[in-house]
């Protein structure tokens, strides 16, 4: 699981969780009411709160999903939300149980509107029941200054768990948006990569086929008429298709075997581009064969691909060490990947183009939050 969604789940369960306060505090404001009503009022509030978790789902869904809010658990939840108010005037033990019964489950209430509404219908929602709790409270016959710390403490609570219960919101938005621009910008590295190899096959072989066409025509119509021209043409043609040839394999071996350092400094830059902090150590890779360069190349494009569609890295380290018979890179990332040499089709790939020359390819998980990609090469055999 990655850092996205293990903060995606740490903020839905944690406001879910607040919804199990509400029971307890009935249970406790009824815990001298030695009649059948206390059950009734703990099994009616637990009923609440479940009301109040599909609001907060459905307000996570909103704002993630862009999903419309469902009027039945609105409607549910201030239906509920009153009847159970009412049901804690009357069979609360006291005055003092009955208003602490309500605060508790409008106050649930109003936080999960938190999640769904405008942060000025949920203000003005709070304030309502701060006045509200105030007015209870002095009609029971407590002195003004008391009903006035009661609705001050309303207020306090309820600004503590509706600004946590925003903030939190915001931030998971905000996380899942750059996850989403992070992963947005991987696509486009690699589509810009395409395009960028369509264009040069284009301009190196299109002009070519163009002229080829043409002349296949005038050859055509040069035989059609009997005219000697026309093998002339024919050995043309021949000419420009063998040399498109020789482009095009110049042009796929440019792409396949681009200088090692050009793919470190690509590697970087693309990886920074996206986020992530790369930092290339040991030998640059000069004077190494070019069929070594060439597989060296490919590591660090595949590595780097890797990094950027299935890690949640902050970091890369890439390190070239050459010794007297071998040369070994080595990619690694504080973002554990979903990818391994078992099911990566693309470290498969790898490993069969480095077994030609007699290297290996393997991955590794040196900590539980790291992901290390190790490529070996001889030396000997590839001069």
């Amino acid at each position: 699981m990655g850092a996205t969604a293990r903060f995606d789940l740490y903020t839905r369960v944690s406001m879910y969780f607040v919804g199990l306060w509400e029971p307890m505090l009935v249970l406790s404001a009824t815990e001298s009411d030695p009649h059948a009503s206390k059950p009734v009022l703990v099994t009616a509030s637990a009923l609440h709160a479940v009301v109040c978790g599909f609001l907060i789902r459905d307000g996570l869904r909103h704002h993630l999903a862009d999903r419309p809010l469902s009027t039945r658990w609105l409607t549910a939840g201030a239906v509920s939300t009153a009847a159970l108010a009412v049901a804690g005037v009357v069979l609360a033990p006291d005055g003092n149980s009955a208003v602490f019964v309500g605060v508790s489950v409008i106050g649930a209430f109003v936080t999960a509107l938190s999640v769904c509404l405008p942060l000025r219908t949920v203000v003005a929602s709070g304030a309502l029941l701060s006045v509200g709790t105030g007015a209870v409270v002095l009609l029971l016959g407590a002195r003004p200054d008391e009903a006035m710390a009661a609705a001050l403490l309303v207020v306090l609570l309820l600004s503590l768990t509706v600004v946590t219960f925003r903030v939190s919101l915001w931030m998971l938005v905000t996380v899942r948006r750059l996850d989403a621009t992070k992963r947005t910008e991987a696509r486009l590295a690699v589509a810009e990569e395409r395009l960028r190899f369509a264009r040069d096959l284009h301009d190196v072989v299109g002009r070519d086929l163009s002229v080829i066409a043409i002349k296949s025509e005038l050859a055509a119509e040069l035989t059609r008429r009997g005219h000697d021209g026309a093998l002339a043409e024919v050995q043309e043609i021949r000419r420009l298709a063998e040399r498109s040839l020789t482009e095009m394999r110049e042009v796929v071996r440019g792409y396949r075997e681009t200088d090692l350092r050009s793919e470190l400094a690509g590697a970087r830059a693309v990886l920074s581009a996206a986020g992530v902090e790369c930092e290339i150590e040991g030998d640059d890779g000069t004077g190494l064969p070019e069929p070594v360069q060439a597989a060296l190349g490919w590591v660090v494009r595949e590595g780097s691909t890797n990094v950027l569609r299935h890690s949640e890295a902050k970091t890369c380290t890439v390190r070239l060490e050459r010794a007297a018979a071998r040369v070994t890179l080595t990619m690694e990332n504080d973002g554990v990947s979903t990818v391994d040499g078992a099911n990566g089709s693309g470290l498969a790939g790898l490993a069969e183009r480095l077994m030609t020359l007699g290297g290996t390819v393997h991955t590794e998980r040196p900590a539980p939050e790291r992901f290390r990609l190790t490529a070996r090469l001889p030396l000997g055999r590839s001069k």
